[in-house]
């Protein structure tokens, strides 16, 4: 009789041990995983300085009756609980500049950074300097950036609808760039892809293009292209000049 209540005492003490176990593998895989998620809030004809690293940028349209400012960020990360984790975002002002900074240790797919704005909402200077990233503008009206739109970057992909800037500043190693519509104020707009990828062009205005050799790079509709570079740049519309 001894020897059963024994025998049960043990296997009760076993399945409590298991049982804490299993609470210290949820607890510690919650702790490296957690996601952190937040809103950031700004008004239009804000300067932007937006860092990322292994990240993805979405610009899309704002239709959110609940947040009055025109311009809000939406991100979704996952973070340690611990400071200097697998990633951490931080803002700050400085001077008339919003500063964004989203590190991630991790790969883009875990990392999504929206940007949400409302049309007519002019920015007034926009920098994005990557690592690696990804960026999309999706968005019916056009994304003004009333002075400089500059994205310097080692890796990196974007693809924008409708762009609506003062001037283009473009400056990577890989990736690829499409421009479906742009209007340019000025003509002082540089693009340069250092070692590989694919351009594409589609505006009415002149640019500057800087391309490796085994780049290819389509331009639709520009009236001028300054190609510096040994690549072809085949040029699909009106005539251009060189």
């Amino acid at each position: 009789m001894q020897n059963a209540i024994n025998k049960r005492r043990y296997f009760r003490f076993c399945v409590y041990l298991l049982y804490l176990a299993i609470i210290g593998v949820v607890v510690g895989l919650a702790c490296i995983y957690l996601i952190k998620d937040g809103t950031l809030r700004y008004n239009s004809d804000t300067s932007f300085l937006l860092t990322l690293d292994n990240c993805t940028l979405n610009i899309l349209e704002h239709n959110d009756p609940n947040i009055d400012n025109p311009i809000y960020f939406k991100y979704e990360i996952p973070t340690k609980l611990e400071a200097g984790g697998l990633m951490h975002i931080k803002t700050n002002s400085s001077g008339s500049t919003e500063n964004i900074y989203v590190r991630n240790n991790l790969n883009t797919r875990y990392c999504k950074v929206d940007m949400f704005v409302q049309a007519a909402t002019p920015i007034r200077s926009f920098d994005i300097l990557c690592s690696r990233c990804n960026i999309t503008q999706d968005t019916s009206f056009p994304f003004q950036v009333t002075n400089l739109f500059n994205i310097t970057g080692e890796v990196v992909h974007s693809n924008f609808r409708n762009l609506q800037v003062g001037r283009l500043f473009y400056l990577v190693n890989t990736g690829y760039l499409q421009l479906n519509n742009i209007i340019s104020n000025s003509g002082n707009n540089v693009i340069t892809l250092y070692e590989q990828g694919d351009i594409i062009i589609q505006s009415t205005n002149d640019f500057q293009l800087n391309a490796a050799t085994d780049t290819q790079a389509f331009c639709l509709n520009a009236p001028s292209v300054n190609q510096v570079s040994t690549a072809n740049c085949s040029i699909l519309g009106q005539s251009i000049e060189f």
